[in-house]
């Protein structure tokens, strides 16, 4: 499905050009975005009657901190309070360049799109400030995890981290009202679509290696239901296993030319 719909893009984008000939971006405006994909810049032009080319970049530059308490937890060989521990938690770190190609079967505002986000593949991030409970010497050394288990570590900084990871470059297909590209100096634009981002993996950071030896990589540790001894009944596996993120934005676009 993802190599069907990139391919499906890809040949859109290159027709173009030959079927449209001389009314190809002979317009342009420029607009921002508010959705389930962050706040977004984005800018657009016609390719044809049927057709219209918007591309750009969107982040959510908003994050939920807390402190959470997760109890006496045995470290070392000692039983520690790992309680009012801060954590940090966003989408989309650091946000997904876009390309989409909006698709007007008819002469009114609805429309088919299919496109590309690609980013760094950071769905989720999440990170844990344990520098107040482990000692300097036991940044990036001590291991962190359940007996018999997995075991993940700060950084050399006392931080530990979590991600759900999902592809790098996820494809995009969904409706939407409006034309970015209008006779009206401003516009506004409705989406609503899924991105494929082939489920969402959980998993954490291992620094012992890097921690003794920089040139080493940083080690990378699944976290699954199993990892946890189904604690979290099972939700980890549960969402991880949904291939779509859904996708909702509004858009306002200013003609430029």
């Amino acid at each position: 499905m993802k190599k069907l719909l990139v391919l499906l893009l890809a040949a859109a984008t290159l027709a173009a050009p030959r079927a449209f000939g001389q009314d190809m971006f002979n317009h342009m405006s420029l607009g921002v975005s508010l959705g389930l994909d962050g706040v977004g810049l984005e800018a657009a032009a016609p390719m044809g009657d049927h057709f219209q080319l918007r591309a750009g970049y969107s982040l959510l530059p908003f994050s939920y901190k807390k402190e959470f308490d997760f109890g006496n937890v045995k470290l070392g060989g000692t039983t520690r309070s790992l309680n009012d521990i801060p954590m940090t938690a966003g989408l989309w770190g650091p946000g997904n360049a876009k390309v989409l190609v909006d698709i007007y079967p008819g002469d009114g505002p609805f429309r088919f799109t299919a496109g590309l986000y690609v980013g760094t593949g950071k769905l989720i991030t999440a990170q844990a400030d344990l520098s107040k409970v482990l000692t300097r010497d036991e940044y990036g050394t001590l291991g962190i995890g359940p007996e018999g288990g997995p075991t993940f570590t700060t950084d050399k900084n006392g931080f530990a981290y979590v991600n759900g990871k999902v592809w790098s470059a996820m494809p995009y297909v969904g409706i939407g009202f409006g034309h970015a590209v209008a006779d009206n100096l401003c516009t506004v634009t409705f989406d609503l679509g899924v991105a494929f981002t082939g489920g969402a993996k959980v998993e954490s950071y291992n620094y012992l290696k890097n921690t003794l030896d920089p040139s080493k990589p940083v080690d990378t540790i699944a976290i699954t239901s199993k990892t946890l001894e189904n604690k979290d009944n099972g939700w980890i596996d549960k969402i991880g296993g949904i291939p779509v993120f859904p996708m909702m934005k509004l858009g306002v676009f200013f003609k430029l030319f």
